[in-house]
Parts: structure tokens; C-alpha cells; sequence
């Protein structure tokens, strides 16, 4: 009790202290009365309040608290000791509650007194004020919407005006209520002395407001100032608000002050600190202590290991434990190409074991929703298997990849103007046939079919494949996509039986929906619902239409398309094959296995051109406008390569100056740069390059030696000939041996490797960042990613491998701001490339599910 009252009083004097030096002047007194009532119920109960603290413990372990290791003895007698009932702390409570007896007797007795008065003398009322009339001689008070006068007066209209505005403000203001509020505080805290400082600075307050509202009523202030001068008195009303002698003068202070906006909002702000400071200072500490669990570790074959390698046997002989001895009970198991096996126990199943046994090695085999008896929390392990040597494919297998990649081919479609139409990649078996094909010798290859996908990898794409497969449709997905499948095949069927018949036209949005839910089906669910609608591909585009202008008013101005030997491209001609084919063609190049060469421009003008030249009504029924085409592959630039086999440009006058900057070129990229020099003084490599634009035929050696070399001097007589330039060349190529030092290599100048590899695919979740190997080399870069329309998604110049996948909300999927799953086209420049780096990019943004 006594600290809580100690910091209490030590609040009030806070609070007290700014009013009375900052706050009590200032013409903002409606901030002032709430900054005084909140002060002092602030003062009372930040005290009572509480900051926890959670502090982490380790548990007691194996310590025992029986009484059995306590020994102790009485060696005395108890002695019972009787005390005094009247000790210090009774007398001090004594006092306290006498102090609350006396001043709630006062307090009720003033009631009392007020309300006695209101119900035995005349009243009138006006609006919500009720005016008493008292026949005593008293001065105007106010208790709520009750204003106090002298009878005589109120009748012969002789209390001025702006006394009676300056009662009523304080009824229509409810000044009443903050009176009442600290009397019953002064109840409980008779004995806090700031409790009647506060009480009385709260009554000032309430005359300021009621001065500030009469003098805004336009009252001459000197008018009013003598009005309340007559109207003075020292006589105290407990529980009203009345005209007080003793604040007569700084009442007259405060009307003739003016304060700043500025300072208004300076001050109110300097509150929030405030209370913020005094809540951490006054406050309350309660610390918790909160006991560590004991985690539990999984072992495999007795040890930890996550992301650890492990030989092959050690794999297959794989026994999954606890570091506490607990049970594993169950665990799911996944090697890369294969379906996830569930088994019970803490063993591999002979199905794993088979899969591990097979030619083409696994990389990793992850177990995850690993069960441990009594924990609801389940672990996860990835391990590595130890890299043996890989093994060339079986005859059998190549066969089998034979059969799927020809299969495969079969599906494409090319025409003769080159562009080939490759159906949505079929994912079952597309990752055992990668690796098929990648483990088969140069031989092999050229005696195997050509693999259909060169640019996929198959770890990213059994990533990309495993990443939405762990989430199963529900049956209702399932339920609604194989009522769309079946209407789908039914209509393509009778299409495929009648000689014109039209193909379902099906809206890119179903089908981007449908499919990504066809590609979450497991195995048995597949078998167990509709096929994946077989679209037949887009026919051969037609032959380029006159552009149709819009009619004018003149039919006349234009005349009509001429008539083609077949259906034309014009308003009105076009039949219901025109959009089908149309319609194929926008659901192809919207999908996320579109290919890129089937978008050339003669492909884009000829389908543009087919649906400018459609009416109205007809374009209804199509996808939509067609996209612009994507940017082209960037081209390659007419750098040498160099190398030290590669064979110089002949020194022909327009190539001199090219020979010479090959070999700035190389020289450059060399481990150890060498030293240049020009007419024997050494110079920088800009300085040279300023140089042989004026002497493009210059001699040039290359010194070799610790320190080497690049010399160029003024032509003599004659130009240097090929071979002495290819001479020098092939130095640049040298390894430098220092024999003095057991040929211990001081440096190598054979040329750094383009390491620079630049993923295939790229997973937004988990935020990952597209990291491409090496960029620390080429640090001037341009990065730049295309969707399929040719609309750059995102563009960042020195690209420093910090891309998470964000893009533009107008290219993000809804509700995130991820770009949509699918194929897209990436350029990366750089000036120390000899050409610009492109390709396919396959994004698998974090919402898998296309939503309508």
C-alpha cells in the first residue's frame, strides 16, 4: 500500500507540475479540463497496472523436494506471544476510515442540502435549464441544469445578461459531473493533499470555459470584467459552480491570452509521451517463468541428420529413432520420379527399397509427416545420397523412352512456313523419361528419338509437379471438373465423326481452372474420372486478309473485299470454323505450354487480321482481342569468341583495329592481366584503346615473364602478317611456371569459364529469390522477364539476385502479387557477354488453383 500510494502522489505531482507551469495560461480550455480529469484517475490506476516479463528456465531435473531430505529439530518450546490490539497499522486504518466517514457525511449532507433547496422554493423553467428562485440574497450558482438566484432580482430583470449565459454554459457543459468526480475522489483520498489542488484548478477551468463562451457571444470584455466584479463573493459552494472572488485576477489574465494553433497541437502531443513514460516507470513488474520443453530430435541409424548424405545401403537399412526413446510411428517417404509411399513403423518398406535398387540412382529421398507417439507435431528429414557412378540406361529403357518420346512427337503439328504447334506437356512419365535421356551416351542420343522438352530439367520439374500435387483436389472439384470434361469429349467426338462438325469452344479461364485441378489428381484419381479433353490443334493459319476499314456513311467510299476461292476474312463472310480456330488459337497461346514458335508475326498478323474482320456479334463469341506478339531472342552480336585455336581476322586494313581490340578482349578476362605499354611507356587499357583507333596497324608482343607484357608500338615498314599476330595470340593462353620455385604456378592465363547459368524455372513460395549462378561477374546486367503476350513483367538494371517474384498488381494473379503459374521468356544482357542470354522461364506462383 505504501509504495502504491508513494508513486501515485508521484504522479499527481507530475501532472500537477505541467499543468501549473504549461497548460494553466493557455486559451485551450476544453484540453484542460480532460487533461485534468484524466490526470488524476491516470494517477490512481497506472499503479495498480502490470508489465509482464516472460523469462525462459531450464527445468529442475532429478532433485527432490521430500521432507524425508530436510532433517530438522525443535530444540526450544513454542512460546505464544500476545500482542496489543491497537498496533500502528490499526491506528493508521483507524484514522483513514474516520477521515472517509467524515467527508462522505459531508458529502451527502451537501447533497441533501442542494436538492432540499430545489424542491422548496419556485422554479421556472426555460428550455433545458430550470432556474430557482431563492428569496435569500445569494450570488448565481449552477448544479446541472439547475441555476440558482435571487428572486427579486430574476423577476425585475436585473441580473445582466451575460451573468445568466455564463450559468448556463455551465449547465449546458455538465460541469457537475467532473465535481462530482473528484469529490468522491477526495473521499477515498482525503489525505492526499494534490486531490484539493486538482479540485480546485478543475473549478477554475470550468469559469474560463464559461468566460471564453460569453465573450465569443460578442460581450465587451471590460463590460463583462466589471459585471463579474459585482458579482464576486468568497462565499463556497461545495457541489456547484459560482462566481469565486479569489480567481477574479487571473481569470482577467487568461481572457486577453491568446494561443497559436502550433503550440496547441505541441502540447497535446507532448501527452501521449508522457503517459507512455509514466505507465513504464510507475508501473507494475510480474515476471513469469516459463519451463524450456525437452525437444525431441529425430535420429536416423542413431544419429541427427537433416540434410545430411548417406551411402546407398545405409539408406536402405535406414531405422528412424528419438534422442528421448520415443516410438516412431508412422512417415511418409519421396524419392524424386516415384509415387509417396505411407509406412507404418520406423523402417523403409521393400517399395522403397525396390525404388532405390533400380539403375538410375535418386539424388535425395525425403521422409516427412514423421508421427512420434504422444507429440502432435510431426518431423520432416531430407538426406542425400552418396553420388556412386552414374550408369548408362538399359536397353530396355532407352526403348521405353523411345516409345514416349515418339508418342510425344506425334502430337506436334508443323506447317510449312516453319512454326510448329506443340500440345499442353503431358506430365505423367515426362521426369523418368528426362532422366532416361540424360544418362544416355552422345552415341545413344543420336540413335534415340530427339527428347521432345531439351530445355526442361527434370529436378526442376518434378519440384514444380511435387509442389501441387501434395494438395488433392476435393471430391466437389472433382465432381465439377469431369461434368465439364465429359460435355467437352462428347462434342469433340461428334466432331471428329462428321466431316465439318464444329469443336466445343471452351473459354481459356475453364480451362486454366479444369487443368490445374486435372494436374493435382494422384493416379487413382485420374483413372477414376473423365480424360483430359483431347483439343484438336489450331488449323493452318490462313493467308493474310485485306484489312477492312470500318464503313462509312458512304457506302461507296470502299468498295467490298474481293471473293476469295475460299471462306474470305471479311465483315459478314466469316462461318463458325473461322472463330473455332481462332478460339484454339488464343486458348493455346494463353496456356502455360504455349511455345513461342508458334507466335511468329506472319501467324499474329493473319489471326489479328481474322478477328478485325468479324462482326460484332461474332466477336462476342471469342476469346477477346489478340495479344501482341512476344519479344524476339535477342541476336548475337559480331564479337569473336577467341579462344586460343581461334583464328585471327585478317589484317586488312578495315580489320586491323578489330585484330587489336580482340586481343585488349582477352586480356582482360585473364586470371593475371598483363602490364600495357605504349612505345615502351605503360599506360591504361582506355589509353590504348584511344591509341589504336589512331593506329589501328600497330606492332603489338606479348613479354611473358612474372610480370607480363602487353607492348604496342608505331608501325616500322611493314604491317605484321598473320602468323607473327597468331604467335602472339596463343601467348595470351599460356600457364606461367615459376621453375625456381619447385614449377610451383605463380599464375594462369588460360581463359575464366562462362559460368554463368541462369535457372529454368523459378518458385515463388517460401521466399525464395531467382538467383542465377555467378552474377557477381557480370555486375553491369540488365534482367528482364516477358509474359507470353510480350508485356515485360519485370525489369531491373544490375540485377543483383534479389527478385522474390513481385510484380505489378495489372500482371500479379488475384489476391496476390505473384505473376500466374506458367511459361514465360527471360533476356539477360551484360556488356562483358558476346551475346545476350534468353529463354523459357517456367514461374510456379505461390496460388496454384486458377480461381474464376
Amino acid at each position: 500500500m505504501e509504495i502504491y500510494l508513494l508513486k501515485s502522489s508521484a504522479i499527481l505531482v507530475i501532472f500537477w507540475l505541467l499543468y501549473v507551469f504549461f497548460l494553466e495560461k493557455e486559451n485551450m480550455h476544453r484540453f484542460k479540463r480532460i487533461y485534468l480529469i484524466t490526470s488524476v484517475g491516470v494517477a490512481f490506476v497506472i499503479p495498480l497496472l502490470s508489465i509482464t516479463e516472460y523469462v525462459y528456465v531450464e527445468p529442475l531435473k532429478d532433485f527432490d523436494f521430500s521432507n524425508a531430505n530436510i532433517p530438522f529439530t525443535i530444540n526450544e518450546p513454542l512460546e505464544v506471544i500476545e500482542t496489543s490490539f491497537w498496533t500502528l497499522e490499526h491506528i493508521v486504518w483507524s484514522i483513514y476510515f474516520l477521515g472517509v466517514a467524515v467527508f462522505s457525511f459531508r458529502f451527502i449532507k451537501n447533497l441533501f442540502s442542494i436538492v432540499k433547496t430545489i424542491k422548496t422554493n419556485e422554479k421556472q423553467k426555460q428550455s433545458f435549464i430550470t432556474f430557482v428562485l431563492l428569496k435569500s440574497l445569494i450570488n448565481p450558482h449552477t448544479f446541472f441544469n439547475f441555476i440558482f438566484l435571487n428572486k427579486f432580482k430574476f423577476q425585475k430583470n436585473e441580473v445582466p445578461e451575460e451573468v445568466l449565459l455564463h450559468e448556463e454554459v455551465h449547465a449546458k457543459q455538465k460541469h457537475s459531473l467532473d465535481i462530482l468526480f473528484i469529490e468522491l475522489m477526495q473521499i477515498v483520498f482525503w489525505f492526499q493533499p494534490f486531490i484539493w489542488l486538482f479540485k480546485k484548478r478543475i473549478k477554475l477551468n470550468h469559469e474560463f470555459l464559461a468566460d471564453q463562451a460569453v465573450i465569443e457571444a460578442g460581450f465587451k470584455p471590460a463590460t463583462y470584467q466589471n459585471t463579474l466584479l459585482n458579482y464576486s463573493s468568497h462565499q463556497d459552494y461545495s457541489l456547484a459552480n459560482a462566481i469565486d472572488y479569489s480567481s477574479i485576477k487571473k481569470r482577467f489574465t487568461v481572457m486577453k491570452t491568446q494561443t497559436s494553433k502550433q503550440k496547441k497541437w505541441a502540447l497535446r502531443v507532448l501527452l501521449l509521451p508522457l503517459l507512455g513514460l509514466l505507465f513504464y516507470s510507475f508501473s507494475d513488474r510480474e515476471i513469469v517463468e516459463i519451463e524450456l520443453e525437452n525437444t525431441t530430435n529425430l535420429l536416423v541409424n542413431g544419429k541427427s541428420c537433416d540434410q545430411c548424405t548417406l551411402n546407398l545401403n545405409d539408406i536402405k537399412n535406414l531405422e528412424l529413432s528419438t534422442s528421448d526413446n520415443l516410438e516412431v510411428v508412422s512417415f511418409l517417404a519421396k524419392i524424386s520420379g516415384k509415387m509417396t509411399e505411407f509406412i507404418q513403423g520406423n523402417k523403409l518398406n521393400e517399395t522403397i527399397k525396390n525404388y532405390l535398387s533400380e539403375t538410375s540412382t535418386p539424388k535425395a529421398i525425403q521422409l516427412f509427416m514423421i508421427k512420434i507417439e504422444g507429440q502432435d507435431k510431426s518431423g520432416d528429414v531430407l538426406i542425400h545420397i552418396k553420388e556412386g557412378k552414374q550408369q548408362i540406361p538399359t536397353p530396355k529403357e532407352i526403348a521405353s523412352y523411345n516409345i514416349w518420346a515418339k508418342n510425344v512427337r506425334s502430337k506436334f503439328v508443323e506447317y510449312p512456313n516453319g512454326a510448329v504447334f506443340m500440345p499442353p506437356i503431358e506430365e505423367e512419365g515426362l521426369v523418368e523419361n528426362l532422366r532416361i535421356y540424360n544418362r544416355m551416351t552422345k552415341e545413344q542420343k543420336e540413335k534415340a528419338v530427339e527428347m521432345p522438352y531439351p530445355q526442361l530439367d527434370a529436378d526442376e520439374v518434378e519440384k514444380s509437379i511435387s509442389s501441387y500435387q501434395q494438395n488433392p483436389p476435393t471430391a466437389k472439384e472433382i465432381a465439377e471438373y469431369n461434368t465439364w470434361a465429359k460435355k467437352i469429349n462428347k462434342q469433340n467426338d461428334k466432331a471428329k465423326k462428321e466431316k465439318n462438325g464444329e469443336y466445343a469452344i471452351v473459354k481459356h479461364k475453364e480451362v486454366m481452372k479444369y487443368k490445374a485441378i486435372y494436374d493435382r489428381m494422384t493416379k487413382a484419381q485420374k483413372n477414376n474420372s473423365e480424360t483430359w479433353p483431347s483439343f484438336p490443334p489450331p488449323p493452318p493459319p490462313p493467308p493474310p486478309a485485306p484489312k477492312v476499314i470500318k464503313e462509312s456513311k458512304n457506302k461507296n467510299d470502299f468498295p467490298p473485299p474481293p471473293p476469295p476461292p475460299m471462306p474470305k476474312q471479311a465483315k459478314g463472310k466469316l462461318t463458325m470454323g473461322h472463330i473455332n480456330a481462332y478460339n484454339e488459337w488464343m486458348t493455346y497461346i494463353k496456356s502455360d505450354k504455349a511455345n513461342a514458335k508458334y507466335m511468329t508475326l506472319e501467324i499474329y498478323e493473319a489471326y489479328r487480321d481474322l478477328y478485325e474482320a468479324m462482326t460484332d456479334e461474332q466477336k462476342k463469341l471469342t476469346e477477346g482481342a489478340p495479344p501482341p506478339p512476344p519479344p524476339p531472342a535477342p541476336k548475337k552480336t559480331d564479337k569473336s569468341k577467341g579462344g586460343p585455336n581461334a583464328e585471327i581476322i585478317s589484317t586488312s586494313t578495315n580489320n586491323d583495329y578489330t585484330t587489336r581490340q580482340v586481343f585488349l578482349r582477352i586480356s582482360k578476362s585473364q586470371t593475371k592481366p598483363p602490364i600495357y605499354k605504349i612505345n615502351n611507356v605503360v599506360s591504361t587499357v582506355e589509353e590504348v584503346s584511344v591509341y589504336l583507333k589512331k593506329n589501328s596497324d600497330a606492332d603489338l608482343k606479348l613479354i611473358e615473364g612474372e610480370k607480363n607484357i602487353l607492348s604496342f608500338s608505331d608501325n616500322t615498314d611493314k604491317k605484321m602478317t598473320v602468323e607473327e599476330l597468331q604467335a602472339e595470340y596463343k601467348k595470351l593462353f599460356k600457364t606461367y611456371i615459376d621453375k625456381s620455385k619447385k614449377n610451383k604456378i605463380i599464375y594462369s592465363l588460360t581463359p575464366i569459364k562462362n559460368c554463368l547459368e541462369i535457372p529454368k524455372s523459378f518458385n515463388t513460395k517460401n521466399g525464395n529469390t531467382f538467383n542465377i549462378k555467378c552474377l557477381n561477374k557480370y555486375s553491369k546486367n540488365k534482367f528482364e522477364v516477358y509474359d507470353r503476350w510480350g508485356k515485360n513483367i519485370y525489369s531491373k538494371e544490375n540485377y543483383s539476385n534479389n527478385w522474390d517474384g513481385t510484380v505489378e498488381k495489372t500482371f500479379a494473379q488475384k489476391g496476390t502479387n505473384k505473376p500466374t503459374s506458367g511459361t514465360y521468356y527471360y533476356v539477360f544482357s551484360s556488356p562483358e557477354l558476346e551475346e545476350s542470354k534468353a529463354g523459357y522461364l517456367i514461374i510456379n506462383a505461390e496460388n496454384m488453383n486458377v480461381k474464376n
